[in-house]
């Protein structure tokens, strides 16, 4: 990192080139992959950490403004690969968008950043990961608009993401028990999910000798539980709702929410209700 001056920076466009020229190859190889990843990611990470120690916390402020374009041109060409997007090289897609809108700001001209997230959001399909990456981060870092002004109706898109991917709602005894689920989650699942539930709440009780609230009036009076279809789409809780994804799932008590997935057999060997 300490070495990582504007030129060194540039000259990693032939690694992000290669890469590009050659993702039919290399998107499915872990290692190269990993190195292209960490690459992206130690970029960002230096010039971003030089800003905190910066006069206003400014990029104009900082060596690398308006110096590191042909990086940012190689970073934003990422973004939009056409028709050669797969689940193999979607990571890559992802990172570029994420990153781009990050270092936009060393751009002389960030709209130009700023173009490369809207071109990701005409290409790909509306309210894929990609157009929703691409969303956020013009949201994150480009105050929610456009190159041309007009907002983006960030809120819109995120209640319309959550719509798709969690179209079903079940309740449970007179709405204290919630489910909002994905359409490939069964209802036979929901409902085993439920008596699971029950039965853990009964053990507790068992052991604290009380089967009473210990405090009333908390978020949790209302338990709700988010199930998305399957682990690709859980990621897109990070930013439809705002937690975080690295995980099997995460309770967020202060609004009494369990956000999870579905899993198959290969991806874990505990089921839904066990866990």
């Amino acid at each position: 990192n300490a070495s990582a001056d504007p030129e060194v920076i540039n000259n990693c466009i032939y690694v992000l080139s290669d890469f590009k020229d050659n993702i039919d190859k290399y998107g499915s190889n872990y290692s190269k992959g990993n190195a292209v990843f960490n690459l992206m990611k130690g970029i960002d990470y230096y010039t971003n950490s030089v800003i905190y120690n910066t006069k206003g916390y400014d990029a104009k402020n900082t060596e690398f403004y308006n110096r590191i374009d042909p990086y940012m041109e190689r970073l934003e060409s990422l973004c939009t690969i056409g028709d050669k997007l797969n689940n193999d090289n979607a990571w890559l897609v992802n990172n570029a968008l994420y990153y781009t809108g990050r270092m936009g700001k060393f751009r002389e001209d960030p709209s130009i950043s700023q173009r490369a997230l809207e071109r990701a959001m005409k290409e790909y399909p509306y309210l894929s990961y990609q157009y929703i990456e691409a969303a956020n981060d013009l949201d994150l870092n480009f105050g929610g608009k456009n190159s041309s002004g007009n907002d983006i109706d960030f809120n819109k898109i995120k209640a319309d993401a959550r719509e798709k991917y969690l179209p079903k709602t079940y309740t449970f005894d007179d709405g204290k028990f919630v489910v909002k689920a994905g359409d490939k989650v069964t209802e036979e699942k929901i409902k085993r999910l439920y008596w699971a539930s029950k039965e853990v709440k009964a053990q507790f009780m068992r052991v604290v000798q009380n089967d009473k609230a210990l405090e009333e009036g908390n978020p949790d009076d209302i338990l709700t539980v988010v199930i998305y279809n399957s682990p690709e789409e859980y990621k897109l809780n990070r930013i439809i709702n705002g937690f975080s994804t690295d995980n099997g799932g995460i309770y967020i008590e202060n609004i009494g929410t369990f956000f999870t997935y579905e899993r198959t057999p290969e991806e874990s060997i505990y089921t839904l209700e066990e866990l």
